[in-house]
């Protein structure tokens, strides 16, 4: 588990310090995607630009400790 937390920081990171990420245009199409594993969520947050193509505005993820995993 250590391990996968510290991937999904360093991916974050990186996603937070490119050119990647777009500020949110509320007049625009907003799509929250969420997904779960027994070992954790994660969270992508898009956006619809003028043509219809989707870009990213925030993405999370977040490992579950050994309590949270039995409700999984």
């Amino acid at each position: 588990k250590p391990g996968a937390y510290e991937n999904c920081e360093k991916a974050e990171e990186a996603l937070h310090e490119s050119e990647l990420l777009k500020k949110p245009d509320y007049n625009r199409l907003i799509i929250v995607r969420i997904d779960s594993s027994p070992i954790g969520i994660r969270w992508v947050i898009n956006k619809e630009d003028e043509e219809g193509n989707r870009k990213l505005i925030h993405f999370a993820a977040k490992v579950l400790n050994d309590r949270q995993c039995k409700y999984a």
